[in-house]
């Protein structure tokens, strides 16, 4: 990923990682009700 460090301009002691969770949550965890924002709240018209 040393692209990606270029990039974003990042010091060369520092190494981008992608995280994946597997599996899945605890009865008891709260999950946030995560909704897509319809296109009219995202969209720029110029």
């Amino acid at each position: 990923m040393r692209f990606l460090s270029e990039i974003l301009e990042r010091p060369k002691n520092e190494k981008p990682f992608l995280l994946i969770p597997v599996g899945y949550p605890a009865p008891d965890a709260k999950v946030p009700d995560i909704r897509k924002k319809p296109l009219s709240d995202v969209m720029n018209v110029l």
